[in-house]
């Protein structure tokens, strides 16, 4: 359904304009002479395909490529579960460095509090892992739409027999920067999403810490 176009139009306008003279002679004088102006015609054609729900996409799926049609693109989509744990991996990364110079600086100051990211560093930390992530998963993802966008009406050249050949036609044909069409978009959306769970993940876990310990030192105060 996201492969699908919510809405397609098509317009078609044919205009003519004639304008011609007859002349018509017979017996060796003129026996007619005519003047024949055409109308300008105009035809204008629209047609909407309306957005398809879930059974009638399905049925569009099995009348176009039968029961392979429901797993084109599963390999590319089964690499792509490697996106959020290299989003993890480079965040427990970044993270555990910004702490490593908090803990230095504070060394350095005496100082023996905990050690504890702000919201603008995890923030951070999070948008940058999600970039890196994307970055390096983002190929397999252009693979996965073009395979699952395939269908009977698809042109020759953007038919693939699967994921290696999508690969391999796509850099033959379009080079390696067409792996990354589009990106800005993703980025934007999936860069700004992720720093944002990460700035909450951190702060849930702040307050869900400290409501903690506060109900343990009140349960303490009332057995004393």
């Amino acid at each position: 359904m996201q492969a699908a176009r919510n809405k397609q139009q098509q317009q078609r306008v044919i205009t003519g304009t004639g304008t011609g003279t007859g002349m018509r002679a017979g017996t060796g004088t003129r026996e007619n002479m005519g003047t024949r102006l055409g109308t300008r015609h105009t035809e204008t054609r629209t047609e909407v395909d309306e957005k398809k729900g879930f059974l009638a996409t399905t049925l569009a799926v099995w009348e176009d490529s039968g029961a392979a049609g429901f797993w084109q693109g599963v390999v590319p989509s089964l690499v792509m579960v490697s996106n959020p744990a290299l989003q993890y991996m480079f965040y427990e990364g970044l993270a555990d460095r910004l702490k490593a110079r908090h803990l230095a600086s504070r060394q350095k100051n005496n100082a023996a509090t905990a050690v504890v990211l702000t919201a603008a560093e995890v923030f951070l930390a999070g948008a940058l892992a999600k970039l890196g992530a994307t970055v390096i998963t983002y190929p397999i993802l252009l693979v996965k739409s073009r395979l699952q966008a395939m269908g009977k009406s698809t042109d020759q050249s953007m038919r693939y027999a699967g994921t290696l050949d999508a690969l391999r036609r796509i850099v033959k044909d379009e080079g390696v920067g067409a792996f990354y069409r589009g990106m800005g978009t993703k980025v934007t959306q999936t860069v700004f999403a992720a720093a944002l769970m990460f700035a909450a993940k951190e702060e849930i876990a702040k307050a869900v810490k400290l409501a903690y310990v506060q109900m343990m030192l009140k349960h303490k105060m009332k057995r004393l």
